[in-house]
């Protein structure tokens, strides 16, 4: 994982713009250089599943913010 990166360029802005933002993937080699990755179709980018990143980001914000309540003893519902 250390030697892979994602490559945003121009055309991952204007796939950006539509929701559905591709990237470049590139690895270093064991020379040292970076060479792209290709599907086995042969297409240079990939595309994330965005709204599946979505809901993790909002499980993670869910929790962090149950967390933090519960520290300030705010667990549950109060009554009135």
């Amino acid at each position: 994982k250390e030697n892979m990166f994602l490559v945003p360029d121009d055309h991952t802005a204007r796939t950006a713009n539509l929701a559905q933002p591709k990237y470049l993937v590139m690895v270093r080699t064991k020379n040292g250089e970076l060479d792209t990755l290709r599907d086995p179709d042969g297409n240079d980018y990939w595309m994330p599943d965005v709204e599946s990143e979505k809901q993790v980001q909002q499980d993670v914000i869910a929790g962090k913010y149950k967390r933090a309540r519960s520290k300030l003893g705010y667990g549950g519902l109060r009554q009135r």
